[in-house]
């Protein structure tokens, strides 16, 4: 009930926002998500196709039959165990459509892309601040609320430093542009650069308190990501240049999973890079081996946990994000979200170098889905709400800045 009623205020949001905002500046939302409509809607139609009834037995769970057997009754099953959860994670997949919508509309102007950009600057590390004070403060009350806190402090705190990277380079940016006006003030802006920098230290002091070697190289890459479109930029490198430097960024990370990947161990790749302890590895497998193509449902790994996991053990979550996809969508539809994923990297890319002085806006984005489609691997940073608003808000401001308001970059 309480997700539908988010969904509607969403909506209306999303609407008061259209209504406010210039008849072109719709249409150019329009023209940013039409690359992304695809991605967008697949998830909404497979969340929907797992939650309806499903008239032959060869596409419902087995947990629906044995019901059957055990009532005596014939009835419709479900591809998921439990449809009410399934429509649950529908609606919060719609809301973080909305609000990715939503950011799109507002921060098509400069301005407000300028401001929505420095808030995410402020609020992120004092988010890192506060959870390594939670993480290492370890009392009772906190770690029920913050049960996941060193993946969502690995999160927020990688996520944060590519955001006070992207809002120091807009503070060279905006001093070599204006530079020589009246109005603007002389001197070069150490000011804004040495808090820019503080921010990013505070948010690398905090992931390096909690990160593993996994994820630090998966950050590594993500820096690396975003400091790579802007060299492009910054030399005016020839496409097949461009071209040359993306192979061997793309070849780097390929040999480094390589070099990470452990043949030894009997895990699928959805697990081998898990920052989990032996056990939630080991029971996500037996899910994992007993999971159909059509998975579980999704939001249902929580109530399919009991099954499977040894007693007295704690875990409430999957080891990984895309094991958890897995588990519950099937890995058909974990691939194809893993695709979706990638593909709105290049929409970013592709935005950035096509964007001049604003580029660090979808650089930045790009960037952070970088490091989210690494850490995906790795554990289960995006599955608290506040993790997964500061993402949707940072997609929309990238999406938003990816082509300019004059549509000519």
């Amino acid at each position: 009930m309480l997700d539908g009623a988010v969904v509607i205020l969403e909506i209306l949001a999303l609407a008061a926002a259209a209504i406010a905002a210039r008849t072109a500046d719709v249409i150019q939302t329009t023209d940013i998500v039409r690359p992304l409509i695809l991605a967008l809607i697949l998830p909404i139609i497979w969340l929907a196709f797992q939650a309806i009834p499903m008239p032959f037995a060869a596409l419902s769970h087995s947990v629906w039959a044995s019901a059957a057997a055990a009532l005596h009754e014939n009835r419709f099953g479900h591809i998921s165990i439990d449809p009410g959860l399934t429509v649950a994670t529908l609606l919060e997949y719609l809301s973080g459509v909305v609000l990715i919508l939503a950011t799109i509309l507002v921060t098509r102007d400069r301005r407000r892309a300028e401001q929505t950009l420095f808030a995410l600057g402020v609020v992120t590390p004092l988010a890192a601040s506060t959870l390594l004070a939670i993480h290492f403060g370890q009392s009772s009350a906190s770690a029920r609320i913050f049960s996941a806190s060193p993946d969502a402090l690995a999160t927020v705190s990688s996520l944060g430093l590519i955001i006070d990277l992207s809002v120091g380079i807009r503070v060279i940016e905006r001093f070599e542009s204006r530079r020589g006006q009246a109005e603007y003030p002389a001197g070069f802006p150490i000011a804004g650069l040495m808090i820019c920098a503080a921010g990013a230290l505070l948010c690398l002091l905090a992931f390096i308190s909690v990160a593993t070697i996994d994820l630090g190289i998966v950050t590594g890459f993500a820096v690396v990501a975003f400091l790579l479109v802007q060299a492009i930029r910054r030399f005016g490198l020839a496409p097949w240049m461009v071209g040359a430097l993306f192979i061997t960024y793309i070849a780097g990370a390929a040999m480094i999973v390589i070099w990470r990947y452990d043949g030894n161990q009997a895990l699928p790749v959805v697990l081998q890079f898990a920052t989990t302890s032996g056990a939630a590895t080991a029971t996500a497998q037996r899910m994992l081996a007993d999971t159909g193509w059509f998975g579980s449902g999704g939001g249902t790994f929580a109530a399919l946990l009991p099954i499977y996991q040894d007693a007295g053990a704690t875990a409430v979550r999957p080891p990984t994000t895309v094991a958890g996809l897995a588990i519950e969508w099937g890995r058909p539809a974990m691939l194809a979200a893993v695709a979706c994923v990638i593909w709105l990297i290049i929409v970013l890319f592709r935005g950035a170098l096509a964007r001049g002085r604003d580029s660090f806006y979808p650089a930045g984005a790009a960037a952070c889905v970088v490091f989210l489609l690494g850490q995906a691997f790795c554990n289960v940073g995006l599955s608290q709400s506040a993790v997964s608003l500061l993402v949707e808000v940072v997609i929309g401001l990238g999406l938003a800045q990816s082509t300019s308001r004059a549509g000519t970059g």
